[in-house]
């Protein structure tokens, strides 16, 4: 089943292509936007995961989706979101452009990748992390935002949060309903 470009107010999600290969580099090699998740790759390692995940969008039932995050207005790339199957979760993963970093644009991926995982893929539940300490105040406040609740880490020294398709949508703070 070929990905769904998703869209949001500002925002065109597409399946990553070749032609998003120099946005992807550009995020994996920063060490401002992997200050939040591991270790910036090099040129050659990035390109190689580049090749894998491109390779990873277009089989039949994939385990990794990976979006090409675009502004609308200008038509620049300015990041990628992603939902990887790891079981029993789907991790969802947000990475933008340090110019992009101001503009609001992480809820609404974010938002968007959410609603797909649970209106179009009927997933369960959805996990977020990223790498303990300084940084992760910013991920819990778009995570909780969101619905998403703490969790346990599941790899030495991240923070994890998880979201069921149950609590979705439900506001924070409200209980299931009686009856």
């Amino acid at each position: 089943m070929p990905l769904p470009t998703l869209s949001t107010a500002n925002l065109d999600l597409s399946p990553l292509i070749d032609a998003h290969e120099g946005l992807y580099r550009a995020l994996y090699c920063c060490p401002r936007v992997m200050a939040r998740i591991a270790p910036p790759l090099d040129e050659g390692a990035a390109s190689r995961a580049f090749r894998a995940v491109v390779g990873a969008n277009e089989a039949d039932e994939p385990a990794c989706r990976v979006w090409a995050v675009t502004e609308r207005s200008t038509r620049r790339d300015v990041g990628i979101g992603a939902l990887l199957h790891r079981a029993p979760d789907t991790e969802m993963g947000l990475m933008l452009l340090p110019a992009a970093w101001n503009a609001r644009y992480s809820h609404e991926v974010i938002e968007a990748l959410v609603t797909h995982a649970f209106d179009d893929l009927a997933i369960d539940r959805l996990s977020g992390m990223c790498q303990a300490g300084p940084n992760e105040r910013m991920s819990r406040r778009l995570l909780c935002a969101q619905g998403f609740v703490d969790a346990p880490p599941d790899r030495p020294g991240t923070a994890r949060w998880i979201l069921d398709h149950d609590r979705w949508r439900r506001p924070v703070g409200m209980g299931a309903a009686d009856g």
